[in-house]
């Protein structure tokens, strides 16, 4: 989230260079409670002595620019040379309580507004995270507590009403305590925005603010619905996953089936053909002793198909072959009897044999 808050600092800090510049050593922040104007209304954030003292925080004002007011967008190598009128020296120290720093203003309009008051505050640009947190520090109540702070400029800014003797003003919350009229005698009130203070009719301000709710407001709305595409769009990956998850079990199904339809053929080709084999051995090694039995080939070393043309001809070669005739149980006999010259005595001879009988008399 980006920020803007109020410090203030004494007169007459900042004075010309040989080369004409303004430069001086400000106060440019601290730790407190900061009233910003949000779409919602005043919000009181904390920032503690803790977080605005973290080094890994405050050297990050080091070196950076300074500008006419805060930009709509951070500054950044592609913007510094339009957006800069100076830039802060690499002295930032944090003094327990406060943030300080030395600034050089160098250009010529911005150092001509600031002698005549036109200009007469500056305010840090960056970023924090807020966490929603109420309590009270020092005497004062708020809402939020602001960490994890980054700067990234430092805006000369229209001076707020800070009392007698104060000309500049310094900070980033551009607070809302220093910009609002609260005497109620006029209708024309300061209004906060993007880091400017602006004079405005006080129904202006309103509308104003009630505008910025309903942005607030739509934004949600339009996040909400974001996440709830997102949501079905993840629903409609987990399905798809579960289809795909289903079609492979059916091939893979179908796939055992056939795996299994073929052994049970080549085991039942191995035993009507006598061909010796064990029940842990493969397809394939089964496949291989029908080839040996039938063929006497080898197929050590042999590739899959190999193995498996070999096999196809060894069946088709057995089925090929002719039937052989079955025996007779009786040739022997009809052949012992036709050896008879009589044939009364062969066709006797014959019976004898076939139906054990014996001859009387």
């Amino acid at each position: 989230m980006k920020f803007n808050d109020i410090a203030v600092f004494q007169p007459n800090v900042l004075h010309r260079t040989k080369e004409g510049y303004l430069e001086g050593r400000i106060r440019v922040t601290g730790a407190g409670v900061f009233t910003y104007m949000t779409g919602n209304g005043k919000v009181r954030r904390l920032r503690t002595v803790e977080e605005v003292g973290k080094p890994e925080s405050y050297y990050t004002l080091n070196g950076q620019p300074v500008t006419r007011r805060h930009p709509a967008e951070s500054v950044d190598p592609e913007n510094a040379k339009k957006l800069s009128v100076g830039y802060c020296m690499n002295d930032a120290y944090f003094d327990g309580l406060n943030l300080w720093i030395t600034i050089r203003v160098t250009d010529a309009e911005t150092i001509k507004d600031i002698e005549s008051g036109e200009l007469a505050a500056v305010s840090c640009g960056g970023e924090f995270t807020v966490y929603a947190q109420s309590g009270n520090w020092q005497g004062s109540d708020y809402d939020e507590i602001a960490t994890d702070i980054k700067y990234n400029h430092l805006a000369i800014v229209t001076k707020g009403r800070a009392g007698d003797g104060v000309t500049i003003q310094v900070g980033d919350s551009a607070d809302i305590e220093f910009f609002t009229n609260k005497t109620g005698e006029s209708k024309m009130v300061k209004h906060f925005l993007d880091g400017a203070v602006f004079e405005v009719d006080e129904k202006v301000h309103e509308a104003l603010n009630a505008a910025e709710k309903a942005k607030t407001e739509y934004e949600a709305k339009f996040n909400d619905q974001a996440d709830q595409i997102e949501k079905l769009k993840a629903q409609v990956d987990t399905q798809a996953a579960e289809i795909k998850k289903m079609q492979d079990a059916a091939v893979d199904e179908a796939a055992i089936n056939e795996r299994v339809k073929e052994k049970l053929a080549v085991v039942s080709f191995a035993k009507e053909h006598g061909v010796e084999f064990k029940d842990e051995m493969t397809v394939g090694e089964i496949k291989a002793a029908v080839v040996a039995k039938v063929s006497g080939i080898s197929l050590e070393g042999k590739s899959e198909a190999y193995r498996d043309a070999a096999y196809d001809s060894a069946v088709a070669m057995v089925s090929k072959a002719p039937a052989k005739k079955a025996a007779n149980p009786l040739a022997g006999q009809f052949q012992d009897a036709a050896d008879e010259n009589d044939p009364e005595k062969a066709y006797q001879a014959m019976k004898a044999k076939t139906y054990n009988i014996k001859k009387e008399g």
